[in-house]
């Protein structure tokens, strides 16, 4: 008997592979640009309010936003989504 194919458990595995490690990995291999990208003082610091702040899932999403907060604090562009307060200004 062949073992069929489940989306649901194929979406699991690859979901078991994103952990906070690979993400802060990603995020330190994006390209840098004055103006457009948070400098590392500036990255951690936005990582920092991050990790202390209730919506912090997993140790890498925003439930607010649902993205990944590492990729939100390396844009500049990108705001805090906690309802009014973004704690990065």
């Amino acid at each position: 008997m062949s073992e069929s194919y489940c989306p649901r458990c194929e979406l699991e595995k690859l979901q078991s592979l994103v952990t906070p490690e690979y993400i802060a990995q990603v995020v330190k291999n994006l390209p840098e640009e004055d103006g457009v990208t948070a400098c590392s003082a500036e990255y951690k610091r936005r990582m920092d309010i991050c990790g202390a702040c209730s919506a912090f899932a997993g140790g890498m999403t925003c439930t607010y936003s649902g993205s990944y907060a590492a990729y939100r604090a390396h844009v500049l562009a990108d705001a805090c989504p906690y309802p009014g307060n973004d704690k990065w200004k």
